[in-house]
């Protein structure tokens, strides 16, 4: 499987329209529009740099925030810059 954009936003897609945490418990009404518009950045974009001078320096850059969650999950172990075709 190669993760790609259309991958991406396929996803984030299919988990607003189906996944029930994106329901209002009131009326069942989705809280977030499937079609949102998504974008997708190089984790060595510059701006992230700027992220963490404005939010502060528990804020994580994207290879940080990979570091810290996803590399200390086996299940995530498959993704590796190799399988990113952005």
């Amino acid at each position: 499987m190669t993760l790609n954009k259309k991958w991406f936003i396929e996803k984030i897609q299919d988990f607003l329209t189906i996944d029930p945490s994106n329901r209002m418990s009131t009326d069942g009404s989705l809280m977030f529009d499937p079609n949102a518009l998504v974008g997708i950045a190089s984790g060595d974009d510059p701006i992230f740099k700027e992220y963490k001078q404005i939010i502060g320096n528990f804020h994580l850059m994207p290879k940080e925030a990979f570091s810290k969650f996803a590399l200390s999950r086996s299940a995530f172990l498959k993704y590796t810059s190799s399988n990113f075709a952005l």
